[in-house]
């Protein structure tokens, strides 16, 4: 089974959920970079290698690749590298701001969800 993980890292983190052990109940999975981690660009394939060797076969043959990847990835990883552990203390101001914001006398018609 595919995971399409567009907001993983804020899913597991806002949950209070282990990472490896929900990320081992998929085959493989796509995480973006750009949606709540904040890279410009770019995303990340995850599976067994015959996967991966597939993916990369149609990424090719439907014209995906990029030449001079570095320039993407090296803010992809900063992005990473500081993004994921703010992520803890920003689900908090999150919750925060909402507790400030209902106690001026504004109600939500949703429950505050941070993730």
């Amino acid at each position: 089974m595919h995971l399409d993980a567009a907001r993983l890292f804020d899913g597991v983190i806002g949950e209070g959920v282990d990472l490896k052990a929900y990320a081992a109940c998929f085959d493989s999975m796509s995480i973006c970079l750009t949606k709540g981690v904040g890279a410009p660009m770019g995303s990340i394939i995850l599976g067994k290698k015959s996967f991966i060797e597939r993916a990369k076969w149609f990424r090719k043959m439907l014209g995906g690749g990029t030449r001079q990847p570095g320039m993407m990835a090296t803010p992809a990883l900063a992005a990473l590298e500081y993004s994921i552990p703010r992520s803890p203390s920003v689900h908090k101001m999150a919750k925060t701001a909402a507790s400030e914001i209902e106690a001026l006398g504004y109600k939500f018609s949703l429950p505050v969800q941070t993730k």
